[in-house]
């Protein structure tokens, strides 16, 4: 048995997490962004026009649930989860500034490894930034405290007209 989630899965599970994601918005802000999904046999592929960041244009196949964390009467923090059968991505993470430092996120990642964990999921993935020399990635320190362990660094591709 094998207990290191096959990159393969993790890159289907991650892409088709954010393709759901991106593709359940409103036909007039899917049209706004140039939203675009495509699926041929286990292959999908997503490219939003309007993404400054590149960070969503990916290629790598629904069901994402969302939680939370109150800070009173708001939401200071959220999270999301992708259930992909054996497989999960936890993705979305963020708080906000005057919230952060407080243990929000990972309250919000152990409970999604518990309710992966209760589905049935056998692997848990996750992404987020490398740290370069002299930089500090809470997500990756948090991710890591909370048990998960960098499988690998994916090349992100930037296409240009």
């Amino acid at each position: 048995m094998t207990t290191t989630v096959p990159p393969g899965l993790a890159e289907l599970t991650e892409i088709m997490a954010y393709a759901d994601f991106a593709t359940s918005a409103s036909a007039s802000v899917r049209e706004a962004l140039g939203v675009g999904s495509l699926q041929v046999g286990s292959t999908r592929a997503l490219a939003i026009r309007e993404d400054p960041s590149n960070f969503f244009n990916r290629a790598g196949g629904f069901g994402a649930e969302q939680y939370a964390v109150w800070g009173g009467e708001r939401i200071v923090a959220v999270g999301s989860v992708f259930l992909n059968g054996e497989c999960a991505d936890m993705f979305g993470g963020a708080t906000l500034p005057e919230a952060r430092g407080r243990g929000a996120q990972s309250a919000l990642l152990t409970a999604r490894v518990r309710a992966a964990t209760a589905e049935g999921c056998r692997w848990l993935v996750a992404e987020t930034g490398v740290e370069g020399p002299g930089e500090h990635n809470p997500s990756l320190h948090n991710m890591v405290r909370v048990g998960f362990e960098p499988l690998y660094e994916r090349a992100t591709w930037l296409w240009r007209a």
